[in-house]
């Protein structure tokens, strides 16, 4: 789909020369002169001309003449436009010749010229949906996961061609990388129709992303950023714009996934999530996230299974420990339930909790925290850290057996499988 570059022009904001995006390419040249002739034959002359340029674009009589007599070599789009509107011509046609753009000044550095939508393009913008912000010509995305932020500013570099901005940690769980630069932030707003400043309660798919072939693009920028995929193999998704929820599940349900739609607000959130996955089905959310970013190599590691062989505790315990953090609800750990199991060797949950309770000093066994041990019990089941079998302990006052599963720890660290992740192996 065809993305007009003259839309990046603001008349409004763009009063001043210096503050002009300018355009470069092989053929810009030669096509500007060959509107201009076209204008000498209708009698405009180049003086005319550059008399009219002046007065129309609010300019200097010199930079009017330089503009004219094609004595630079990069051409603003303001120009370009005016020029286009004069002799009748086609955007389009003059869009092929455009290569590079840049503002005009001499320390701008020049981006590649997008001139219509690509994968990573949209990938962009639905990073920007999910937790992008814009204000005027500086831009700012954060994520509680680096590799979400790394790939981020991967696409930007694949699609406009230049480094921007350096990823920096604002706190131990979020991450954060922000640049200025005008022409990108344009792209944002003047094509793609993302407000300036907050964007939260009223954000969607942009309708040119949503009449393209790129739609499952956008949901993996946007998932990759906002979608939940926890210990639990549930993908989730909590926004506070309605018709960004809408617009995702529209996408997915598409694609033919599984999806059970909130239809109430749960407070200020609108909602979605997927049944509980199999494996085949955790196969195809793949594709729904960045490859090699967390929350794709979780919806991995459920599929293929663990597969880092340690030769260390301390290693385990660092992996697990970046990978399954502590929430700020949860009173424990994944640490503490491994070290709970050390130490006792052989236990069933009971046993294992009232382990933790002593050694973490708590009042008692329940809350949100206690839940959280058998999602733990499963990814050392996964790991091969602990055994588990089931058991009888003893009868039912009213008919059969009680039977519990017995957790035993394995000491053999050989035989451990940890998650892959390549900036911890």
């Amino acid at each position: 789909m065809e993305i007009d570059l003259f839309k990046l022009h603001d008349y409004l904001k763009d009063t001043k020369a210096r503050g002009w995006i300018v355009c470069k390419g092989k053929n810009v040249k030669i096509e500007l002169g060959l509107m201009i002739k076209s204008l000498n034959k209708k009698g405009i002359s180049r003086y005319k001309l550059f008399k009219m340029v002046e007065k129309e674009l609010h300019t200097s009589n010199p930079n009017a003449q330089r503009m004219v007599y094609l004595k630079r070599e990069w051409f603003p789009l303001v120009f370009i436009e005016y020029l286009i509107k004069l002799t009748n011509s086609s955007k389009n046609r003059f869009q092929e010749n455009i290569e590079f753009l840049k503002i005009n000044n001499p320390v701008s550095r020049p981006i590649k010229a997008v001139k219509g939508l690509t994968a990573e393009l949209c990938k962009i913008m639905g990073a920007h949906a999910a937790d992008g912000t814009v204000h005027n010509n500086f831009f700012c995305i954060t994520d509680g996961n680096k590799s979400n932020i790394i790939a981020f500013k991967s696409w930007v570099k694949d699609v406009f061609g230049i480094e921007i901005g350096t990823i920096k940690q604002r706190d131990k769980n979020e991450w954060a990388l922000a640049f200025s630069n005008k022409i990108i932030t344009r792209y944002i707003t003047k094509i793609f129709n993302f407000p300036n400043g907050e964007k939260v309660y009223t954000v969607g798919e942009p309708e040119i992303i949503k009449k393209s072939k790129f739609r499952d693009a956008f949901a993996i920028g946007a998932l990759s950023f906002e979608a939940g995929v926890g210990i639990k193999n549930q993908v989730e998704l909590c926004v506070v714009s309605k018709r960004f929820r809408d617009d995702l599940f529209e996408i997915l349900n598409l694609c033919g996934l599984k999806i059970t739609l909130m239809n109430k607000p749960s407070g200020s959130y609108w909602r979605f999530w997927s049944n509980k996955l199999s494996k085949d089905e955790a196969k195809i959310w793949l594709n729904f996230f960045e490859p090699k970013t967390e929350k794709w190599y979780k919806l991995y590691d459920y599929v293929y299974g663990f597969q880092t062989c340690i030769k260390d505790e301390k290693d385990a315990m660092c992996i697990l420990n970046n990978i399954f953090k502590k929430s700020s609800s949860n009173k424990i750990c994944i640490e503490d339930v491994f070290n709970a199991i050390k130490e006792l060797k052989e236990c069933c949950r009971y046993e294992l909790v009232n382990q933790i309770i002593t050694s973490k000093n708590l009042k008692s066994y329940g809350g949100k925290w206690a839940h959280s041990i058998a999602h733990y019990l499963k990814i050392f089941g996964q790991a091969n850290i602990i055994n588990v079998t089931k058991r009888k302990f003893g009868k039912k006052k009213s008919f059969g057996s009680i039977i519990r599963q017995v957790y035993t720890f394995n000491p053999n660290l050989s035989n451990w499988r940890l998650p892959y992740r390549p900036n911890l192996n």
